[in-house]
Order: C-alpha cells, then structure tokens, then sequence
C-alpha cells in the first residue's frame, strides 16, 4: 500500500474471516483506529500492530511485520490472474471454469440439441449474417 491517506474511513463492523466463517470482534469503542493511515507508522513504513492486535490471528500479524512499500504513488487495484495485473475477459473466464468446472447443472446450449447438418445449412444461407443470428 503506497498511499494509505487515500482509503477513507472505515464504517460499519470490522470483521475477520475464521475456519472460512465471518466472526464479529465486538463493539469497537471510539479511540479504536478508523482509517488506515491511523494504524500505519510512516517513519518506520510498518504497521502499529499494537492498536490493532487484538483483532488479528498470530498468522496475520506475521503477515503484517513485512516492511510496506516506500514509493510516493497512487494505489491501483491489481487483477491477480493475469502477469501485467490487468483484468482481461479470457482472464476472468479461465478463473470462473477454475471455480465452477463442468457442474452438471449447467445444461448446453439449444445448439447441441440440433442436427449439425441443420446448422450447417442455416451458416451457408445467402443472407445477412443479422438474419442468420435469429434463425
């Protein structure tokens, strides 16, 4: 995170992901931090662990003790399955046949229920392809 300054104030309930479930932490009283650059020390580039350890798993916390990034630009959301970051449609595709597969459920389209013949004769018809789409 290059620019903690630019998230806004954190609003409604802090939750933690545990065993794959959502647990509340309990009320958070008002001295509680609110907005990230609050639990960042800037002169140290690492995180005031101490304001919000008591929300966070041993695992997470050693995540947290790696120094933070120096550089002074924006932050930019980042498309993970892709090598340049960037979010293409064959990109996003590839993800979702990762998470679904072939489920069952998902029936074939009216295409595999016709002849290939059939098909076969309605592509080679000597009209406009805008005509060939509604057959």
């Amino acid at each position: 995170m290059a620019n903690a300054f630019a998230f806004g104030k954190i609003d409604g309930c802090w939750l933690e992901v545990k065993d794959k479930k959502l647990k509340h932490p309990g009320n958070i009283d008002r001295s509680s931090p609110t907005r990230v650059a609050e639990i960042i020390c800037l002169e140290e580039l690492n995180w005031d662990l101490p304001s919000i350890s008591m929300w966070l798993e041993d695992i997470e916390i050693a995540k947290l003790k790696v120094p933070l990034h120096e550089a002074d630009e924006q932050d930019k959301l980042v498309w993970p399955f892709t090598a340049v970051g960037q979010y293409l449609m064959k990109s996003g595709y590839k993800e979702l046949k990762k998470h679904y597969g072939n489920e069952s459920s998902l029936q074939p389209s009216s295409s595999h229920l016709i002849d290939r013949s059939t098909w076969k004769a309605i592509w080679s018809l000597q009209v406009p392809n805008k005509v060939k789409i509604f057959l």
